[in-house]
């Protein structure tokens, strides 16, 4: 049973990251700007940028602020707990 659930877990997680990631990128695109130049605006490597973007390292609590300000978004959207309300 804890396997199972465990396995449940890992696969959602893995939603989860392909969802921000794709919110991300749809943002990204609807703010006409790239993911270098919202590194630079947020204060982060481009690097650092990139790996956190593909999930390799997780952005810090203050990023993911930075980062929904800057696209005008919440960090609610971002993550995928919530819909922007038009």
């Amino acid at each position: 049973m804890q396997a199972e659930y465990t396995l449940k877990q890992a696969e959602m997680a893995k939603k989860r990251r392909l969802r921000f990631k794709a919110t991300l990128a749809g943002k990204l695109l609807t703010c006409g700007t790239t993911q270098k130049k919202l590194a630079e605006e947020i204060g982060i490597s481009e690097n650092s940028m990139s790996h956190k973007s593909n999930n390799y390292e997780s952005f810090t609590v203050g990023e993911m602020i930075r980062i929904a300000n800057r696209l005008g978004t919440s960090v609610g959207v971002l993550i995928g707990e919530r819909n922007d309300i038009i």
